[in-house]
């Protein structure tokens, strides 16, 4: 619309204009003509002046013509002077002089001659002439310059100024309708000034469009939010790196625009505030914060004023100047570095052929002593593989932008740049659009990379919106380049000249064109396979994935070669297809990987040419594919594929020429072409390659081990066990062994020998690895000189300081197993990107181990890093220090050194030849050496006390981790003190601590400068601020002594993966900013639901906008100030200290979070922050009673880490909760609960009292921030979560009253358990079980049973003392214990328990045995009585017997061994006991579930159990865990044989029915494929073989119909169930499954056919024809062999008919050696009443094979004599079973089994509970019903295993009941 209007504008303008034009013209023409006639006369004149004005007339209504040059007029001649050459004085001359004169003479008079009036008028119309003409020439200007661009404004305060301006100008100055200025700056905006302004749009457009500039000006155009804007952007720049002069140029500028808009905003002027200057000035390189420091001085000094915001501007400018200097600048110096000119006319033969040079970096191993120039095949450049690599390819190429060592793609600079800057900056250098490289262009370009946005062939960051890429249609003849004509070879043909006097030694290689596709795409490609058998994996190149656009997985491949091992980026390409190039044998692959070139050549694929010239080989030339010279080697298939590299026919080799096998997909030729005595060339290629696969740490969290990780937070029972309660292990407890008493001190350091695993160690060689590893680093070196110097810096260095040391001469000679080489290399800490660390590599792996393999680890001595800071922050004066490399101070025995040699460089010269060092101390990379470390560091700290005492000693042992030192003391004096003695002591121990920090001067001037921290060595004591730290990771702001946050928001991509990568980015391990940190879990939980979103897919509308939003509060973070000291300086001595730790939760998440108070003398309280804790409530649904009690125990474990970690104990702490439910379980004493609440209440009350649990009201509740979240602005503001509740501040009497009562817990509460009150009456007998025998009947549980029976014990005795106090008349009241049991209430209760047993069991043993201990048979020894008071007769007469204290023990012979009495005199267990079972069931589950043997020796240490052996036996056959993991399947007595199998028949009568195949046969070139059908007779064994072309029901039934016209009616047919078909292949058994087998069974039906199936799985159910399919399937194969593999439908009818006949011959009976006897029976006798075998195949018929003519007599006589040998002969063969001859046990309903599946592991095989059973006529189950948790499925018994029978399911039950005891 507005661009209609002001076309039509500029028309009626320019006609205008033109008109104006023409009348000039026409008076030009006029006064010309006047010039000349000047000294005519005046008619002459008259008639001009009377030309002149028709002159006008005919321009008037002349007509405008539009010629090339411009506009004419009329008839204009060319030599027409233009306008704008005229001037005024021209129109003056052409006035002739008699009229000059008369106008000077008329001058004063009142009439003025008519030429002076047009003198004036022409000099007015030409000014105005001139005034038009300018403005045309401005008008046409503005037309043919670019038309500027209204922005789109999204919401950037910085930019509405600069938005506003450009709308003015560009569409409001133009537009004078308000609606449709409202229309264009509703389209001009985006984001939320869209959204703004989106009401207005329904107002009326006057006001509306007034409305809408008044809302974005109050919004974005308010100088205070533009000022904010500035200043944000300000404080969110990224830190610039040394050097970087355009990083620092961009900065300039914004400093400058900051600059310019404070001179117009006043809100800006805070920028000269000191605070915001400084973290401006941070964002300066360390050299430029020097220099500014000495620009601000100097401004102080001499000028007498305080540098401010101007001058900074001003410094950082002329700092990017220099840096960006065009001459000398770091660019400008890198780019004209000398390089190397090639020879002459090397250049124009590279740009010809345009070939790489071979790398050596492939998979396989190259070996090349030379370089030569690559084979060119005749093909030129028309290679896809000829084009120079990938950027990212070649190792070391830098970024062509900022010169440092990545991708441009990665490269931040590049990344600023709009994408018509991108491109301008490619071409400038000549770079491709496709990949980034040189030398071509991207119509050419073959390896493109694939847009991550729109999966395009173009770079991502030249992606463009809405641009559609053109398809380019090529025609017929390409256009080639004129200079590649000269090498490229059009036609094949021409290939064989060339290649002839090359070919001498070439190694052909089975190499085959062939389709690769990826399922699920219909990308298809067409390429060369290499078809390796000495590679263990299948590779494809980069470009091949890319053509196919194939979804991928990156990941790490550790390659083996002859060499050694290494790792390599890749990438797993799954589920690809290869199959020949008509698209027919296709194969999938296992998993592909990825790498940049397959490893070998062009000139190794046969060609046609070449096998035609090999005689053996000639008559299969003419099958080797074409040789098509476009293809690359795109893909190599290894020999975990063997189904493409099985040879289908080979033609073998003669002598030692070329063989040729032919695969799936085709004919190809092996070997060497001719055998060559002298080598032509140096190059050996080995392709010998086994690959492992890396598990990539990116692609381990994967959505559900992300949501596991939740859980796991959730699950606070993973942490049960606090580190005190943890042993060391056996290794543990070797290596202290091993380090005690090897360690010594000696030269002022401690000695520590490897700790190895054997005493004597043997180790390959692997010199040649480290030597290999040694190159990598060296080339690595001469791409980045920065990476070299400080490589070799830090090796000189460690050289220098005797840490290394080079290997003695005669130590070279040394024993070669006792030597190892460890590779290095170097690496960047991220916080210190200019700090190297040389790591020595002791996992790498040479000979199938590494020198990490054989050392022990050590027990972890570090430390708790939570507690080393929780104990920083106790006293007011802090200091931290480091050991300087602490790994390095602990030396190793010079005869074990020689494990740790290394090979280096002299001095660094990278150009000598590499020397052999070793380390003098344990290496940084040794699995042993933090364990060493820590150990030398307690034994100096054991030293120390002796010396300094124990609180130095305590400081080495508790406030150490790792290397770093945190401590916090009372004074400064005593700060001091401490420094100087831990620095002493740590000497002596041979460790050097420096780098010492304090947040008080003095203490830090009483540190010598070298031994202070780098930043603090240059400051100036007196006035300088001190810096921020790092404190194990946490920010603490010396000065101001608090822990801040310092937030660098890195550009990642807002995906599932960015967002992970920018949380954890946070460290916060004391829970600072827990309640901010929690809305971004919740983000990642609820994408981890959405399945459909990957880890890199774009996130939908509303994740995207929560997480800009919490992303936009995340810088507010730095805002967040927690103070260091949890005491405050001037505070008076601590009078009480009490620890209040909160608790709760919502629907959202859970957490606790702890603080302290401390009271002084005065009577001041002063309330701290200690630790914070926020966690997700997990993704199953979770009630919030179940949250708030799981928020409990966290509560308690963190008070239990704090009672661990402060040094300065609380007196009390109190736990706060706002659930009343939760303070109701705490205090329950009478109801019982699920297992769920059971644990967590028997947690909390086992770490806490219920009287310290108290309530607080929500509002009043700081870990209601915790379980909710908080955003960043309002964390920063409240003081809630920082300092406590305020009651926490205010005397105890003032706080919040407590309830006075909870109340009952509900009885309807889900969580408690329902009790059953039985009322009945019974009548006891005699003989019934008395009431503690229920009770031990009660319980399936050892330990249980003993807790019990302890409580009623504790419980008698309370009851005694009350009846004491109540007969003596004291006072009933006792101090009840409520404590927790102890160990020895447990072991009396346990002996308790073992009485009353032994007592039920051998009651008269007893009895006699004490009646001697009494002195009833005082006059006999011991060994007499013993065998008179146990009578043989007993069970225990063999142990000879004895009481103790009430107990059956064994007397046995082993008195005098030394051993404990225990397992001398064991205690006697009856076999048949309840309380024997549940001991023997505990000590089976605590050895895992172990064998017999291992139970009964650890049953033997304290009781003896009469029939040890088959009680344990029976208690392990009864275990469902141990049935689960070992118990066979069922079996069941062989049924016996069906009537049909033992009746005489006709043959075929009753058959069985079964598929075999797919066989492929021949239709022209059409490839079809045909099935066979096996029918066998159960009665005569014979068969019959029909073609079946489909397995579907049709011709399933034509197939039937062929066979029963052939073979006559049948009346019974079984067959398997479809899924068990033996020897069939998936696509068989699918298609069977997919009959219709009702269609069938009604067909069958009608013709009186039976059809019977057996069970799935019951595959021994049909072995009579499961036998012939494998008989048939042998035979086939042996004539398929003689037939050829492709057969056509005739041929295979044949060879089936031909297998049907020799099957039919065999024998069923026993072949008798005696001649005289008949020969052995055979189906073919039956069938055909001939007794003579038929053979393969058939020969020629004779004359004496015709029959006599009474034929029917002879047949009748054969067939009865078959019958008779039938029933005398094979019917006896068939009586004895071969297996399974007894009976079992029946299968029942309820029985709980696991069903068999031989293709799952026996973990995963389904449980289910059996709901049917199939009885035969005996009675005896064949198979069942079993309903899983999904389905119902038929089974045969052989493939289920029994795990609970039904009548042991309720002992089952109450076993299962051991899973769900509560803690203790």
């Amino acid at each position: 619309m507005l661009g209609k209007k002001f076309e039509l504008q500029q028309a009626e303008e320019q006609l205008n204009l033109e008109l104006k034009i023409a009348k000039s013209q026409a008076r030009e023409r006029v006064f010309t003509r006047l010039e000349r006639e000047e000294n005519d006369n005046s008619p002459k004149r008259d008639d001009a002046f009377i030309e002149f004005s028709s002159e006008m007339k005919r321009a008037n209504h002349s007509g405008l013509t539009v010629s090339p040059s411009g506009v004419t007029y009329g008839k204009a001649k060319p030599g027409m002077s233009h306008l704008h050459r005229a001037s005024p004085e021209f129109y003056y001359r052409a006035i002739p002089n008699e009229v000059k004169t008369e106008v000077k003479k008329e001058a004063n008079s009142s009439q003025r001659s008519d030429e002076d009036l047009l003198k004036e008028i022409f000099k007015v119309q030409y000014e105005q002439l001139q005034t038009m003409i300018s403005s045309q020439k401005q008008l046409a200007t503005a037309v043919t310059l670019p038309q500027p661009e209204v922005p789109k404004f999204s919401g950037d305060p910085t930019k509405y100024k600069t938005f506003i301006i450009a709308f003015d100008a560009r569409i409001q100055a133009r537009v004078a309708n308000d609606a449709d200025r409202l229309y264009y700056l509703d389209q001009h905006l985006t984001g939320e000034p869209k959204d703004l302004i989106g009401g207005c749009l329904h107002l009326e457009p006057d006001v509306g469009y007034k409305e809408a500039r008044r809302l974005l000006d109050k919004e974005y155009g308010d100088p205070y939010k533009v000022s904010n804007a500035f200043i944000q952007r300000l404080s969110n720049w990224p830190v610039i790196k040394y050097d970087d002069g355009p990083s620092l140029k961009r900065f300039s500028l914004f400093l400058t625009k900051c600059n310019n808009a404070m001179k117009a905003i006043t809100h800006m002027t805070v920028l000269n505030h000191p605070p915001n200057m400084q973290s401006v000035v941070q964002k300066l390189p360390n050299n430029l914060q020097t220099k500014w420091r000495e620009t601000v001085v100097k401004c102080r000094i001499k000028d007498g004023r305080i540098a401010g915001f101007e001058d900074l501007s001003n410094f950082v400018e002329f700092a990017a100047e220099s840096a960006n200097d065009p001459i000398y600048s770091k660019d400008a110096l890198a780019n004209t570095r000398a390089k190397p000119a090639p020879p002459s006319g090397v250049v124009d033969h590279y740009k010809k052929i345009n070939t790489p040079k071979p790398k050596s970096t492939s998979f396989a191993t190259n070996v090349d002593a030379s370089t030569q120039s690559p084979s060119l095949h005749g093909t030129g450049s028309s290679r896809r593989d000829a084009v120079v690599p990938h950027a990212t390819e070649a190792k070391g190429v830098r970024c062509l932008l900022c010169h440092e060592s990545h991708d441009i793609e990665d490269c931040e600079g590049f990344k600023r740049k709009s994408v018509g800057e991108r491109k301008t900056f490619l071409i400038e250098r000549s770079l491709c659009f496709g990949c980034y490289g040189q030398n071509h262009f991207s119509r050419r370009c073959r390896r493109k990379r694939v847009c991550k946005r729109c999966k395009g062939p173009h770079p991502t960051l030249l992606h463009e919106e809405g641009f559609a890429r053109r398809k380019e249609v090529r025609s017929g003849t390409e256009e080639r380049n004129p200079n590649e004509e000269t090498v490229r070879v059009n036609t094949v043909s021409t290939n064989v000249p060339q290649r002839k006097s090359e070919n001498k030694g070439i190694l052909l290689q089975t190499i085959l064109p062939v389709i690769v596709t990826q399922k699920g795409t219909g990308k298809s490609v067409k390429t060369y396979a290499f078809y390796d058998n000495g590679s263990s994996g299948c590779f494809l190149t980069e470009n091949l994935k890319n053509r196919l656009e194939a979804t991928s997985t990156k990941t790490q491949l550790q390659l083996g070669t002859m060499h050694g091992q290494s790792v390599v980026d890749s990438a797993v390409v799954e589920e690809l297809i290869v199959s020949d190039p008509n698209g027919t044998n296709p194969i999938e692959l296992p998993r592909a990987y990825t790498t940049n070139e397959i490893p070998v050549q062009h000139e190794q694929i046969p060609t046609r040419e070449i096998v035609g010239r090999i005689d053996h080989l000639k008559e299969i030339a003419g099958e080797i594919p074409l040789y098509d010279q476009e293809l690359d080697i795109g893909l190599l298939i290894g020999n975990n594929c063997p189904t493409a590299l099985v040879p289908l026919k080979v033609v073998p080799n003669e002598g030692d020429g070329p063989f040729a096998v032919r695969l799936h997909h085709g004919w190809t030729v092996s070997g060497p072409l001719h055998v060559v005595t002298t080598p032509t060339t140096n190059k050996i290629t080995a392709n010998r390659i086994t690959v492992r696969e890396i598990e990539n740490v990116k692609e381990i969290i994967t959505p559900e081990s992300l949501l596991q990780l939740f859980e796991l937070e959730f699950n606070d029972m993973a942490s049960s066990n606090f580190p005190e309660d943890l042993s060391y292990s056996q290794e543990d407890r070797r290596f202290l062994t091993k380090v005690s008493d090897g360690i010594k001190h000696t030269g002022g350091h401690y000695e520590i020998p490897l700790p190895f695993r054997q005493t004597e160690v043997q180790l390959p060689n692997n010199r040649q690895q480290a030597f290999k590893r040694a190159l990598w680093q060296r080339k690595k070196m001469l791409q980045n000189q920065q990476y070299r110097s400080d490589y070799v810096a830090f090796i000189t260095d460690m050289i220098d300081k005797g840490y290394a040391e080079k290997v003695p001469h005669e130590s070279l000679k040394s024993i070669s197993d006792k030597i190892w080489y460890i590779p290095h290399h170097g690496v960047y800490h991220p916080k210190k990107p200019k700090k190297i660390r040389v790591v020595f590599d002791c996992s790498a792996r040479y000979g199938g181990t590494s020198l990490n393999d054989r050392l022990l680890q050590g027990p972890d001595m570090t430390n708790s890093l939570v507690g080393v800071l929780t104990r920083f922050r106790q006293e007011p004066v802090a200091f931290m220090a480091d050991i300087e490399a602490m790994f390095y101070q602990v030396l190793v025995p010079a005869d074990q050194r020689d494990f740790l040699r290394f090979l280096w460089w002299p001095d660094g010269d990278l150009g000598a030849e590499l020397e052999e060092y070793r380390m003098r101390v344990h290496p940084f990379g040794a699995v042993s050496s933090p364990s060493c470390s820590n150990y030398a560091l307690h034994t100096t700290a054991n030293e120390a006390e002796r010396e300094y005492g124990s609180e130095v000693a305590g400081v080495l042992r508790r406030n150490f981790y790792v290397d770093d030192c945190l401590r916090s003391v009372s004074t400064e004096g005593k700060a001091i003190d401490q420094i100087a003695c831990l620095r002493q002591a740590c000497r002596k121990g041979g460790f050097r601590l420096t780098k010492f920090i304090c947040n008080r001067r003095s203490v830090l001037e009483s540190i010598p400068v070298e031994e202070r921290s780098k930043d603090v060595k240059t400051l100036d004591l007196s006035y300088d601020d001190l810096p921020i730290e790092r404190a194990l990771g946490v920010q603490w702001c010396v000065k101001s002594d608090t822990f801040k946050f310092r937030i660098t928001v890195k550009d990642k991509p807002v995906t599932r993966r960015g967002i992970l990568s920018t949380v954890s980015s946070i460290y916060d391990p004391l829970g600072f900013a827990a309640p901010f940190t929690l809305a971004a879990k919740k983000l990642l939980q609820d994408l981890c639901r959405e399945e459909k979103i990957g880890w890199d897919d774009e996130l939908p509308h509303t994740y995207h906008r929560r997480w800009e939003e919490w992303l936009k509060e995340l810088p507010l973070l730095e805002r967040l100030s927690v103070p260091r000291c949890v005491k405050p300086v001037d505070f008076g001595e601590v009078k009480s200290r009490q620890i209040h730790i909160f608790s709760d939760a919502s629907n959202v998440g859970y957490g606790s979070v702890a603080y302290q108070r401390l009271c002084d003398s005065e009577g001041r309280t002063h309330c701290s922050f200690l630790m914070g804790k926020a966690r997700l409530a997990p993704i199953k649904a979770v009630t919030v009673p179940r949250l708030e009690l799981t928020a409990a125990t966290v509560s308690v474990r963190l008070g239990e880490i704090i009672k661990k970690e402060l040094d300065d104990k609380a007196e009390t702490i109190q736990y706060h909760t706002d659930s009343v439910t939760v303070l109701r379980y705490i205090a329950n004493d009478q109801k019982r609960f699920h297992v769920y609440v059971a644990n967590r209440v028997q947690l909390i009350r086992n770490l806490s009292d219920p009287n310290q649990w108290r309530y607080v009201n929500t509002k009043e509740n700081p870990a209601d921030d915790a379980s909710r979240g908080l955003d960043a602005s309002t964390l920063t503001e409240q003081q809630r979560w920082v300092k406590g509740p305020k009651f926490l501040w205010q005397p105890e009497k003032e706080w919040p009253a407590q309830p006075t009562r909870l109340g009952e817990i509900p009885k309807d509460d889900v969580e408690v358990k329902n009790q059953v009150d039985v009322c009945a009456t019974a009548i006891v007998s005699p003989t019934a079980v008395s009431t503690v025998s229920k009770l031990l009947q009660h319980f399936s549980s050892w330990y249980r049973l003993k807790k019990a029976v302890a409580v009623f014990m504790r419980v008698k005795v309370i009851l005694r003392e009350r009846s004491f106090r109540r007969a003596n008349g004291k006072s009933v009241k006792l101090n009840e214990d409520h404590s927790r049991l102890t160990v020895k209430e447990l072991e009396d209760a346990e002996l308790a328990i073992i009485r009353f047993t032994q007592f039920l069991s051998f009651k008269h043993e007893l009895g006699t045995l004490e009646q001697d201990r009494s002195g009833q048979l005082e006059d006999q020894s011991r060994s007499n009585h013993d065998k008179v008071a146990v009578g043989k007769t007993s069970p225990i007469y063999r142990l000879d017997p004895f009481v103790d204290n009430g107990l059956l023990r064994v007397g046995g012979r082993l008195h005098n061994a030394e051993i404990p009495e225990e397992c001398k005199h064991p205690i006697i267990l009856p076999r048949k006991s309840h309380v024997t079972t549940l001991i023997i069931r505990s000590a089976h589950e605590r050895l895992g579930h172990a064998g017999r043997g291992h139970v009964l020796t650890l049953l033997r240490e304290k009781y003896w159990i009469v029939g040890a052996n088959s009680a344990v036996r029976q208690r392990i056959a009864a275990c469902v865990v141990c049935r689960r993991n070992k118990a066979s399947p069922q079996n069941q007595k062989m049924a016996d044989l069906p009537s049909v199998r033992l009746t005489p028949a006709p043959p075929f009568t009753y058959v069985g029915v079964d598929f075999f195949g797919p066989y492929i046969t021949k239709e022209g070139r059409k490839e079809r494929k045909r099935y066979g059908a096996l029918f066998t007779c159960l009665v005569s064994r014979a068969i019959h073989i029909e073609v079946s072309n489909s397995l579907e029901t049709d011709s399933f039934l034509n197939t039937l119909r062929r066979f029963i016209a052939r073979r006559g009616p049948v009346r019974e047919i079984r067959s398997d169930n479809g899924t068990n078909f033996t020897g069939a292949v998936r696509e068989l058994r699918e298609a069977i499954e997919e009959m219709d087998h009702d269609k069938i069974t009604e067909k069958l039906r009608k013709q009186q056919i039976d059809w019977r199936f057996n069970p799935p799985g019951a595959s021994h159910m049909g072995g009579v024809w499961e036998r012939q399919i494998r008989t048939v399937r042998r035979i086939l194969s042996t004539l398929l062999r003689e037939h050829g593999n492709r057969l056509d439908d005739e041929s295979l009818h044949t060879l089936f008919c031909e297998v049907e006949s020799i099957v039919n011959s065999r024998p069923i009976t026993a072949i008798s050696s005696d001649f005289r006897d008949p020969l052995p029976l055979s189906p073919s006798q039956i069938l055909t009443m001939k007794t003579k075998v038929v053979l393969p195949p058939p020969g020629k018929f004779q004359r004496n094979d015709v029959y006599m003519r009474r034929r029917w007599r002879r047949v009748q006589h054969l067939c009865n004599q078959f019958w008779s040998r039938w029933k005398k002969e094979y019917l006896s063969t068939l009586q004895q079973r071969p297996k399974w001859c007894q009976e079992k046990r029946n299968m029942k309903i309820d029985d709980v089994v696991l069903i068999k599946d031989e293709n799952t592991p026996r973990n995963d095989w389904s449980m289910g509970v059996i709901v049917n059973v199939e009885p035969d006529s005996k009675g005896l189950v064949r198979s069942a019903v079993v309903r899983t948790k999904t389905t119902e499925l038929r089974r045969p018994v052989h493939k289920l295993v029994l795990l609970l029978a039904v009548e042991d399911r309720m002992d089952a039950e109450d076993s299962s009941n051991d899973d769900d005891k509560p803690l203790v």
